[in-house]
């Protein structure tokens, strides 16, 4: 329990206030205040769809794995390991974690090297 206690932190801390959060002020950022606008660039618009996916599953099925895993691991302890539910929602939010985090190097790409910019170089 302990374990899942700590994993439920970091996630909170780590992948959603820092990592989420920062993909949205600095896509705020991109399309507020230079002339890029939020969906004038191919590259912005697809960070945008992208977050916004992220955001999502994060919500509504990792945070839910989550919260099922801390549960069944603060009622049976070690013994959760053995359980069927309980490995099961380990193997889904494992690979939705694996999946979360390549869409968040993805926007990080994408912010980066800003892909399909204009010829007169304004996506830059």
């Amino acid at each position: 329990h302990g374990i899942n206690a700590a994993a439920h932190k970091l996630a909170i801390w780590v992948g959603v206030i820092f990592g989420v959060l920062g993909c949205l002020l600095t896509g705020l950022i991109y399309g507020l205040f230079p002339d890029w606008g939020f969906f004038r660039q191919r590259w912005l618009a697809l960070k945008w769809l992208i977050l916004l996916v992220a955001v999502t599953s994060g919500t509504f099925f990792l945070g839910e794995w989550e919260k099922a895993m801390l549960a069944l691991s603060e009622e049976y302890g070690l013994a959760a390991l053995r359980r069927a539910d309980f490995t099961a929602i380990r193997s889904r939010h494992l690979w939705g974690t694996m999946l979360q985090l390549s869409m968040l190097f993805f926007v990080l790409f994408l912010s980066v090297f800003k892909p399909w910019r204009k010829k007169d170089g304004q996506g830059r």
